[in-house]
């Protein structure tokens, strides 16, 4: 999963968007499967810069918010405050 969500980001960063958001779909639900809290986080963070290229800004909001209710449950604040961040810029 972090293979292929790093895999994502390196796709993102290269602008090839279908690329990071099916990698990044794919490292999502295996970390949905493994119950990863943190993982699932990071890959909805993932996701949703993706969609904000992508010009998808209701989806990108949607999966920022899914990305921050997570780190809130988890009260990692340096995370809470990047996912703030995140829906400001969205």
């Amino acid at each position: 999963a972090m293979v292929l969500d790093c895999s994502g980001r390196l796709a993102h960063e290269s602008g090839d968007y279908d690329k990071a958001q099916r990698l990044c779909e794919e490292g999502l639900a295996l970390r949905r499967a493994l119950g990863d809290q943190i993982g699932i986080a990071n890959s909805l963070r993932n996701l949703g810069t993706t969609a904000r290229s992508l010009g998808q800004l209701e989806k990108a909001e949607r999966l920022f918010r899914e990305c921050l209710a997570i780190r809130q449950e988890m009260d990692t604040r340096g995370a809470i405050a990047n996912a703030f961040d995140e829906l400001g810029i969205t």
